[in-house]
């Protein structure tokens, strides 16, 4: 029973979206928790001045929406190029084999 729960769990937060969201998360926001993880005084004042700064929470959403949309595309555009360098350094091979 555990063992499904936690497959199931692992499954849902590997997928790209969430990852992209958690990395956008996390890079939008590294001096806050920075600051929390290593400022100095105690965890309440450290938590407190995070909440009167605040914590950007939709710019990381968005951006993961953006990232999870754009990135099949990039991956492509990525495989062509990289076919097509293939295909030219492989006919240029041929070509200095054949004369």
């Amino acid at each position: 029973f555990f063992n499904n729960i936690k497959s199931s769990l692992i499954e849902r937060f590997t997928t790209p979206l969430y990852v992209y969201v958690i990395s956008a998360f996390c890079i939008d926001n590294w001096d806050k928790i920075l600051f929390i993880m290593f400022g100095k005084g105690n965890i309440e004042y450290r938590t407190s001045i995070v909440q009167m700064q605040g914590i950007n929470f939709w710019q990381p959403i968005v951006y993961g929406i953006i990232i999870t949309i754009i990135m099949p595309f990039l991956s492509r555009a990525i495989e062509f190029f990289h076919l097509k360098s293939d295909r030219y350094y492989l006919y240029s091979f041929l070509q200095k084999g054949l004369s």
